[in-house]
């Protein structure tokens, strides 16, 4: 039950500071190369990349990663020791969030708020990949659902 906890925590720390990242002036989009690798999905059908910053953590059992265009901050975190296939729902161990900068609204899925899947196909203590799928629920305001699709992450830590 800690570990849950910890997840949510975990997850904003990284969101906040893949947010206040910004682009490099010279680059724009930095080449698609990120020193802690690659993430990239569709948004409500349009395509996605982090371009601007990735982060990434797998500490005490609960890995992180969350990425950024310097607009859309997609993160999620999820509490396991093994690669898996895991399921956001009322009794899950992940949960996934959206930020877009300049909105007072987020979208989440965790426990019975959205619903999505986090697939790790690999995990070391250095490095993680898999893919994502998520149905975000509005959070702070009226806003609709966010559909995110197609996701994959390559990351470093």
């Amino acid at each position: 039950m800690k570990k849950l906890l910890r997840a949510p925590l975990v997850l904003l720390s990284l969101l906040f500071l893949a947010t206040a990242c910004k682009d490099d002036p010279a680059d724009p989009d930095n080449g698609g190369n990120l020193p802690n690798g690659s993430m990239s999905a569709r948004i409500d059908g349009s395509n996605w990349r982090a371009s601007a910053a990735i982060t990434a953590s797998y500490r005490q059992g609960i890995f992180a990663a969350a990425g950024t265009d310097g607009t859309n901050t997609i993160g999620f975190a999820v509490a396991t020791t093994a690669t898996g296939t895991f399921n956001i729902g009322a009794t899950a161990n992940v949960n996934a969030l959206l930020s877009v900068s300049g909105s007072t609204i987020g979208w989440q899925a965790v426990g019975t708020t959205g619903s999505g899947t986090l697939t790790i196909s690999s995990l070391t203590a250095t490095s993680a990949s898999g893919t994502f799928s998520f149905v975000l629920a509005p959070v702070g305001g009226s806003a609709s659902n966010k559909t995110i699709t197609n996701g994959t992450f390559n990351v470093t830590f």
